[in-house]
């Protein structure tokens, strides 16, 4: 069976997503790699006359017609004679609970809450609506630039948090955007990893509220490997979790190449006899938040009470980035192995 990859764009009016996605489908088509979009779902269940007066009916339906047409694109890709696959979704189940107020209320009515949807795809993809000088240049929009603008801030309410969210900037002409767009998806597709660390000062938490942070508890044990570095990932929110299994191979000191996959938790429970005897359980809380467009983790860890780490991912090796003011770093650590979480599990901290 192909090697199937699911990645959710999304964004507010005017962000550019409807043309990404039908460029992407055909950038990333090769000899080898099928693609596949699955529909933004809202259109159909408008077609059908549903009425938008009462929001959690119709984002109920909507994200019911999610579910189908997911399965349904899932089994055309399992069809592929590709190497290959990629599943684009013009959004996905996520953006339902934006739209509505009572997000637990949906949950229980689709049998999905909003971290369980996040382990649906593989990445999720926010792009920026346009300025407002560009926002009626195009289209007429339904919506003024102040809903657009109130819509996108939802929208990152539901989606920060996501274990590979990316947020799409805007730049000065579409097709540069475009460009950063394509780059992020053919990231992903890559499996390889550029991350930045840095030992920071232990945060105060009350300055970091204004980036309104997702907080995920996150549990990591390494398992006996002989090449590079292979663990299993506990990670969630308020008993909801969602279970990895990651093998890292370390390409460069900044750089590795990651094979993550999505796993049940029968199969985490099945892998932690595994367990390498001689490294502990890593816990720790990850809080997700947005600084100047780039998606920033921040991890702290129980066995510090005077340290934290802050981690981003980047494209390349070159890539312009600010932290934010609020964190005090200690020093860059990215290429120090005795700040490696696999190096952290062997001490008796």
């Amino acid at each position: 069976m192909a090697k199937i990859t699911k990645i959710a764009i999304t964004g507010a009016p005017c962000s550019g997503k409807t043309s990404a996605v039908e460029r992407l489908a055909a950038d990333l088509y090769s000899a080898s790699r099928d693609v596949f979009i699955c529909p933004e779902s809202a259109y159909e269940v408008i077609a059908s006359g549903a009425s938008r007066e009462n929001y959690l009916a119709f984002e109920t339906l909507v994200a019911k017609k999610q579910l189908e047409n997911e399965a349904e694109i899932l089994k055309k890709a399992e069809q592929s004679d590709k190497n290959e696959v990629v599943i684009i979704y013009d959004r996905g189940i996520t953006d339902c609970f934006s739209y509505v107020e009572d997000k637990d209320a949906l949950a229980e009515n689709i049998g999905i809450n909003i971290v369980d949807s996040w382990a649906r795809y593989d990445a999720l993809i926010v792009m920026e609506t346009a300025p407002e000088s560009e926002y009626f240049s195009t289209f007429a929009r339904i919506e003024t630039y102040e809903e657009a603008l109130e819509y996108q801030k939802k929208l990152l309410a539901v989606t920060v948090g996501h274990s590979h969210l990316r947020f799409i900037k805007n730049e000065s002409t579409f097709e540069e955007k475009y460009i950063y767009c394509k780059a992020e998806f053919e990231s992903v597709l890559s499996g390889y990893e550029i991350e930045k660390k840095f030992l920071v000062e232990y945060p105060d938490f009350a300055s970091l509220e204004k980036y309104n942070p997702f907080k995920a508890e996150i549990s990591q044990t390494y398992l006996l490997c002989a090449v590079g570095s292979h663990r299993i990932r506990k990670r969630g929110s308020n008993g909801t979790f969602t279970y990895f299994e990651t093998l890292k191979i370390r390409v460069t000191d900044s750089c590795s190449e990651e094979i993550e996959n999505i796993i049940s938790e029968q199969k985490y429970n099945e892998l932690m006899e595994s367990a390498d005897p001689d490294k502990n359980t890593i816990i720790k809380d990850r809080y997700c938040f947005l600084y100047e467009g780039q998606y920033f983790e921040l991890d702290v860890f129980r066995f510090w009470d005077d340290r934290a780490f802050l981690e981003l991912e980047l494209k390349s090796e070159n890539q312009e980035y600010k932290l934010p003011p609020e964190i005090k770093v200690i020093e860059d650590v990215s290429d120090d192995y005795h700040y490696k979480n696999s190096y952290l599990a062997g001490l008796k901290l």
